[in-house]
């Protein structure tokens, strides 16, 4: 909780109503135990569903937590791109043709 918080992340599990057997993401040893220890943690409200798989067995006492999340490529592909076009200052360069010649 704490780290969510300093981080300003949600968790998102916890938003998202789930049957106990649904919910789980750990089992003691022993089997008497069951716990939600895994959590995703998400800085936007991108996450549509959240749950933990039954039917895939990854040899450990941890069950795989699956995502459902909604993106707007647009948006994001325009976050990637930088915005703006960048233009050459030929007078600046002009000024140092002799410097360029030199280091050629």
């Amino acid at each position: 909780m704490q780290f969510a918080t300093s981080k300003n992340l949600r968790i998102e599990n916890t938003f998202f109503k789930k049957s106990k057997n649904r919910k789980w993401t750990w089992k003691c040893p022993n089997g008497a135990v069951m716990n939600e220890i895994d959590y995703i943690l998400s800085n936007r409200n991108v996450v549509l569903n959240i749950e933990a798989i039954q039917r895939v067995n990854v040899g450990s006492d941890h069950r795989m937590v699956r995502s459902k999340i909604r993106l707007n490529t647009r948006l994001e592909r325009s976050r990637m791109v930088k915005s703006g076009k960048s233009y050459i200052n030929l007078e600046a360069l002009m000024s140092k043709t002799e410097e360029f010649q030199l280091k050629l």
